[in-house]
């Protein structure tokens, strides 16, 4: 939440996070433990520097919520999350 949060900060649109009811939402959907979710991570010496929720189902692959470490930015950790991603 914290990534997406800095990401979206002073922007036109800021992260839905920002709403306890968003995060109280995306927690319990992640602890259904759906089959057809995926999260994906990309670490730098064990520190998340990108992450995604997304979905899988019957051979789609739904892109739908990212975020990278801001301080990063320059390093493009979201396109590298974008090259890993597991569907």
């Amino acid at each position: 939440f914290d990534q997406h949060v800095a990401r979206w900060a002073g922007t036109d649109s800021p992260s839905l996070f920002l709403d306890a009811g968003n995060r109280a939402f995306y927690r319990a959907l992640v602890g259904t433990n759906a089959p057809w979710l995926r999260f994906t991570r990309v670490r730098v010496d064990g520190r998340a520097v990108a992450m995604h929720l997304g979905f899988h189902h019957d051979g789609t692959f739904l892109w739908y919520k990212p975020s990278f470490d801001v301080a990063l930015a320059r390093h493009s950790p979201g396109e590298v999350l974008l090259r890993r991603r597991e569907a």
